[in-house]
């Protein structure tokens, strides 16, 4: 019982926090890309309403939201590809955590987008982050790997 009350008590938290999508309508209609929308940015990550918008840096300008299942397999990603950063907020039976990518330490940036698989692989000096993107719409993730490139001055891969 405790197992179907805690899968009930997460797919609860996946759902929209109970705020007006108008609070974020510039954003979506600032975005360069066609992933970010109002449930995701309004997206309760952890049944307190936190949302993603609110990790967001005052004047900062969300452009891509890619989604994908977590390596564990208990939990989603959502990587937040803005005009500043990248944020990679993995959501976990638990709770979230989140990792904050400056566009000056990425070294490298590629894509696999395959039948079965679909990621996003940012590579820094000292970190490699895989981010599966399996739950966003084809050709997001290519976009956004475009716009990673240019942001942190990196020639086509």
């Amino acid at each position: 019982m405790a197992i179907v009350a805690g899968i009930l008590g997460r797919l609860d938290r996946m759902a929209m926090a109970d705020r007006d999508a108008s609070e974020v309508s510039g954003q979506v209609g600032d975005a360069l890309g066609e992933s970010v929308s109002p449930e995701m940015l309004l997206r309760d990550l952890d049944g307190s309403g936190l949302t993603p918008y609110d990790l967001l840096e005052s004047g900062e300008q969300v452009h891509y939201i890619l989604r994908g299942n977590s390596s564990s397999g208990w939990g989603t990603n959502l990587t937040l590809v803005t005009d500043e950063r990248i944020l990679i907020i993995s959501d976990h039976m638990t709770g979230h955590n989140g990792t904050s990518v400056n566009y000056d330490s990425v070294r490298s940036i590629m894509t696999k987008e395959g039948i079965f698989t679909r990621q996003l692989s940012i590579y820094t000096d000292s970190t490699a982050f895989h981010v599966s993107t399996s739950n966003t719409e084809t050709g997001q993730g290519r976009l956004a790997a475009q716009y990673v490139r240019e942001q942190a001055g990196l020639a086509k891969e």
